[in-house]
């Protein structure tokens, strides 16, 4: 099984609630239910990115959402 850091969970759904998402329901999708973003060490499941790009590519109806996330972080740094 893999994982991602809670950092990018937290971006990731911070980046969909910008583009108009809502975070409450994002969060409702994944493990913990978003408990654990605040939690540096904590690793979600790779699957929960995976939904909530999925989430973001349907609803949005982009199927570009990944690559606009990596440059909305890009710009960030």
């Amino acid at each position: 099984m893999y994982f991602v850091s809670s950092q990018i969970i937290r971006s990731l759904t911070s980046y969909l609630a910008s583009q108009g998402l809502n975070k409450e329901h994002l969060l409702n999708n994944i493990t913990q239910e978003g408990q654990q973003l605040n939690n540096s060490r904590y690793k979600y499941p790779l699957a929960d990115y995976e939904q909530l790009m999925a989430i973001g590519a349907k609803h949005l109806n982009r199927n570009t959402v990944g690559l606009e996330f990596g440059q909305a972080l890009n710009a960030q740094n």
